[in-house]
């Protein structure tokens, strides 16, 4: 898995709240 993602917004909105 990788850190902000532009390709997955969905998933490096997760990351950013973690």
């Amino acid at each position: 898995l990788a850190p902000f993602n532009p390709e997955y917004p969905d998933e490096s909105v997760l990351w950013t709240e973690s």
